[in-house]
């Protein structure tokens, strides 16, 4: 998770707390730059906070308000990919979260699902 832009704004201040949240902040890296130039790699223009990711789209940038709560939440959201073959690793942030999901039981390998999850995530 990356801030591009000067260190005398709201948002730079809520960007440092969210970092000692334990919800996000072993999760994630935190950086900090004030080289605007930067600022399109996480998908931002300064001030901006974003974070690039490995998976779905990325990178991805935050437009809540500047506090802590707002960051940590937008954080945790985009720490889970839209997709994903269920294992424990998902369980704290989808159930413990209480974040809504679409499971689907298969026994199919290889299969692409998804344009079918699409497709039902838009439906709901």
């Amino acid at each position: 998770m990356a801030y591009v832009g000067a260190l005398d704004t709201d948002l730079y201040e809520a960007f440092i707390n969210s970092a000692k949240q334990p919800a996000i902040g072993e999760k994630y890296q935190f950086l900090h730059t004030s080289d605007e130039s930067c600022a399109a790699a996480v998908g931002v223009s300064a001030p901006g906070v974003g974070i690039s990711r490995r998976f779905d789209d990325s990178p991805v940038a935050f437009s809540g308000d500047n506090s802590v709560e707002a960051i940590v939440e937008w954080a945790k959201a985009a720490s889970v990919p839209k997709l994903i073959t269920f294992s424990e690793d998902y369980i704290e942030p989808i159930f413990a979260d209480h974040n809504p999901a679409l499971i689907l039981f298969t026994q199919e390998n290889g299969t692409d699902y998804q344009a079918v999850f699409q497709k039902a995530a838009n439906d709901l």
